[in-house]
């Protein structure tokens, strides 16, 4: 899903992409910038990961081989946001 690179427009897609899915056993967020931020990819994929425990408050992270990864690419004023589940 196509969204800008502000932070909150970010959030809502990711929101927006997990509704309809099962809780997964675990997750990761995979950051990919270019561009100038305000943020670094590490402090917005914490960030991020809000949007994933709003849903499924005890599900936890787990950054090598996560049963649902939510991959987000930015670049410039765009971000393509997509999830990957094993």
């Amino acid at each position: 899903r196509h969204s800008t690179s502000k932070e909150e427009d970010i959030y809502k897609k990711i929101k927006d992409l997990i509704d309809d899915l099962q809780k997964p056993e675990s997750f990761a967020i995979k950051v990919d910038r270019k561009g100038e931020h305000k943020y670094n990819s590490t402090e917005i994929a914490r960030n991020l990961a809000g949007a994933v425990f709003e849903k499924w408050e005890d599900v936890s992270v787990k950054l090598k081989k996560p049963s649902l990864t939510i991959c987000v690419q930015i670049i410039n004023n765009r971000s393509v946001v997509y999830c990957v589940q094993q």
